[in-house]
C-alpha cells in the first residue's frame, strides 16, 4: 500500500490586508500588510516538515484577478523551495482569482499544475514511478460559475486515491458552483474532496468520500475569528488514516465578552474599574497565546471547530501567534450600565483609545479594535416578581415566533433595510448586517428586557 501525506488549504487570498481600526501605521500596520503572505509562507514550512507529496489550494489563491508582483513573486520563490524537496502544488482558481486571461507575472517551476477553466483537469501524483493519487479539478474563468462541473468529475476505481478539487458556496443554487453535500457524495470513485469558498474549517462527511473546507490560512476580520489554518491529511492506500489542522495565521481576530453582571463588575460604578479589569483579561489573552494548546478559538467558533474535531484524535499542530485584536463586548446587567448608557461615540472612543494605550507593550501584541456597548440595566428579583404576568407573556410571544417560520418571516421583514445583507462573505456589503438565527435570538431577548425595564422605570417615577 501507498503512504503519503498532502496538505488542504485554500482561500489564502495573496495581496489582501487584515482589517483592524487603528492600525494604519507601526508595527499593527505592517502585520495587517504581511500576516496573509506569511501565512503561506508557513503552510510551505510545515509541507516540508511534514514531507508531504503534495499541497492542494482549492480556489482563491490571491484576492482579485489583478494580482499584484509582490504576491505573485512570493507564490513563485514559495513554489521554487518546494520543488527542490519534490513536493508538487495543484492550484483551483476561484471566484477571487479566475484564469480568464490573467497570467503568472513570473515562470513557475514544474511542480506547480494549474487546473484549467472549460473542463476538468486531471494530475497524477507518483512515487518511484509508481501511480499513488490522482487530482482533479477545474478553475473558474469568470468571477461566478453557476456549472454543476463536478457532474463531470470522472476518475476510474482502481484502487488509486482520487481527490477532487472544488471551489464552492454548497448551496443547491447560486453563483458558485452550485452543490450539495449528497450531489458530492454521489460522484463516484471520489475519496477525498478538497472544497474551498467558505472560509472556516469543517468536515462534513468523514466517511467515504471525505468532504472538507480548510477554512482559511489566516482571517483578515471579525468574520473570520479564530486561528487560521489548514489540512494535513494522511493516506494509505485508499483510506484516510490521520487529519489534523495546522495553525498557520500570526494574527487572530476575537471577540471577547466583558459581562458587567460577574462577581468582578457587578458592585463597579466607574469606568476605572471596567478598564482595569479589561487590562487584566488583556494579559491572560496574551499569556494564554504564548502557548499552543492555550489558544483557544472565541466562544462563537465553538460549534464548528467540534464538528472538525469529532471523531479526529490528531492534536492541532499551533504555530506562534504573534498577536490578536480584539472586539471587547460590554454585556449583562449592572450597576456599570448607568455610566455606560450616556457614553456618545467620543466617550467610547476615548475608552478603545485608553486601552490601546494601556497594552501596548504586551507582547503577544492585543491590540483594542473597538468597544462595542450591549449592557442593560440591573433588574432586581422583586422587578422581576411585579411583572410575571408581563413576562410569561413576552416568553410566550418569543417561543412563538421561534417556532413558527411565518411568524419569525413576518417579523423580520418589518426590522428594516439594515438587516437586509447576506450570509455569504462574497456578497457583504458595507452598511447591511445578516439576520442570522442567533442575532435574531439576541434582538428579540434585548427588546423583551428593555421592555421591562422601561415599565420598571415607568413605575419607579
Amino acid at each position: 500500500m501507498s503512504r503519503f501525506r498532502f496538505i488542504h488549504a485554500a482561500d489564502i487570498h495573496l495581496g489582501s490586508m487584515l482589517h483592524i481600526d487603528g492600525a494604519e501605521e507601526g508595527m499593527l500596520a505592517d502585520h495587517c500588510r504581511k500576516a496573509v503572505y506569511k501565512a503561506f509562507e508557513r503552510l510551505c514550512q510545515k509541507a516540508v516538515e511534514y514531507q508531504v507529496k503534495f499541497i492542494l489550494i482549492s480556489g482563491d489563491l490571491y484576492d482579485r484577478e489583478s494580482r499584484n508582483v509582490y504576491a505573485n513573486r512570493l507564490f513563485a520563490d514559495m513554489c521554487r523551495k518546494l520543488d527542490e524537496k519534490g513536493i508538487g502544488v495543484f492550484v483551483a482558481a476561484g471566484n477571487h482569482d479566475p484564469l480568464m486571461e490573467s497570467q503568472e507575472l513570473f515562470a513557475l517551476t514544474p511542480n506547480v499544475h494549474i487546473c484549467k477553466a472549460g473542463s476538468p483537469s486531471v494530475f497524477e501524483v507518483t512515487d518511484d514511478g509508481r501511480v499513488i493519487a490522482r487530482v482533479i479539478g477545474q478553475s473558474y474563468n469568470a468571477p461566478g460559475v453557476r456549472d454543476r462541473i463536478y457532474r463531470e468529475f470522472n476518475l476510474p476505481g482502481d484502487g488509486i486515491f482520487n481527490i477532487a478539487m472544488l471551489h464552492t458556496q454548497l448551496e443547491a443554487s447560486g453563483n458558485y458552483i452550485p452543490s450539495t453535500v449528497s450531489d458530492l457524495m454521489n460522484v463516484p470513485n471520489i475519496h477525498y474532496w478538497a472544497l474551498g469558498h467558505i472560509h472556516k474549517p469543517g468536515i462534513l462527511n468523514k466517511r467515504k468520500p471525505v468532504i472538507a473546507y480548510s477554512g482559511t490560512p489566516q482571517g483578515r476580520d471579525f468574520g473570520e475569528e479564530g486561528p487560521g489554518g489548514c489540512f494535513l491529511v494522511e493516506v494509505d492506500g485508499t483510506e484516510i488514516t490521520g487529519m489534523k489542522r495546522i495553525i498557520t495565521s500570526s494574527v487572530m481576530f476575537r471577540t471577547i465578552n466583558i459581562d458587567i453582571s460577574s462577581d468582578e463588575l457587578k458592585n463597579a460604578e466607574d469606568l476605572t474599574t471596567l478598564e482595569a479589569y479589561i487590562v487584566d483579561k488583556a494579559n491572560q489573552v496574551a499569556l494564554g497565546l504564548t502557548g499552543t494548546a492555550a489558544v483557544e478559538p472565541p466562544a462563537d467558533a465553538d460549534a464548528y471547530l467540534s464538528k472538525v474535531y469529532e471523531g479526529l484524535n490528531e492534536p492541532d499542530d499551533f504555530m506562534a501567534i504573534e498577536g490578536c485584536a480584539v472586539r471587547w463586548l460590554l454585556s449583562g446587567r449592572g450597576n456599570l450600565h448607568r455610566v455606560l448608557r450616556n457614553l456618545d461615540d467620543g466617550g467610547v472612543a476615548d475608552i478603545t483609545q485608553a486601552l490601546r494605550s494601556k497594552l501596548e507593550s504586551l507582547r503577544p501584541f492585543i491590540w483594542t479594535d473597538s468597544v462595542v456597548i450591549r449592557t442593560s440595566s440591573p433588574l432586581t428579583d422583586q422587578t422581576l416578581a411585579e411583572h410575571a404576568t408581563l413576562r410569561k407573556l413576552l416568553e410566550q410571544s418569543v417561543g412563538e415566533l421561534f417556532s413558527d417560520e411565518s411568524k419569525a418571516r413576518q417579523l423580520k421583514s418589518g426590522l428594516g433595510l439594515v438587516w437586509q445583507g447576506s450570509g455569504d462573505h462574497e456578497a457583504r456589503v458595507e452598511d447591511r448586517f445578516f439576520l442570522d438565527d442567533d442575532t435574531f435570538r439576541s434582538v428579540i431577548e434585548d427588546a423583551c428586557q428593555l421592555i421591562l425595564e422601561k415599565i420598571s422605570e415607568k413605575a419607579g417615577d
